[in-house]
């Protein structure tokens, strides 16, 4: 909970002139919240939002992506020193080149390849 002080008399702008305090987040509130930036997150990715790996369902999907993904190795030292090992990440990087026509609309069951 926060408690916030009222400064409301012109006279005595130190002295406080009341309070109120605001309710703390339920567990059903913070679902709530963790669901609208979900969603917002959705919205700004076409609607589909993103797959397990990070990228935009629109791109990771796409069946015009087959080839078009590269990947780098890289070590990181901060989790190299935690684990006592030698700890490394891929980056996954789009490598079509520049210029490359855009990719067409996505449609789920068309622009998709079955596995």
């Amino acid at each position: 909970m926060t408690t916030t002080y009222l400064y409301e008399d012109p006279e005595h702008p130190d002295r406080a002139t009341g309070s109120f305090e605001s309710v703390a987040y339920t567990p059903e509130d913070q679902a709530l919240l963790l669901g609208l930036a979900a969603y917002e997150h959705q919205q700004q990715h076409g609607g589909m939002g993103s797959c397990s790996c990070g990228w935009p369902i629109e791109v990771a999907w796409h069946s015009e992506m087959d080839g078009w993904f590269g990947t780098l190795d890289v070590v990181c030292h901060v989790c190299t020193a935690r684990a006592g090992k030698t700890v490394t990440h891929t980056i996954v990087r789009d490598t079509r080149p520049a210029g490359h026509p855009a990719l067409p609309p996505f449609v789920l069951g068309v622009t998709t390849t079955e596995a």
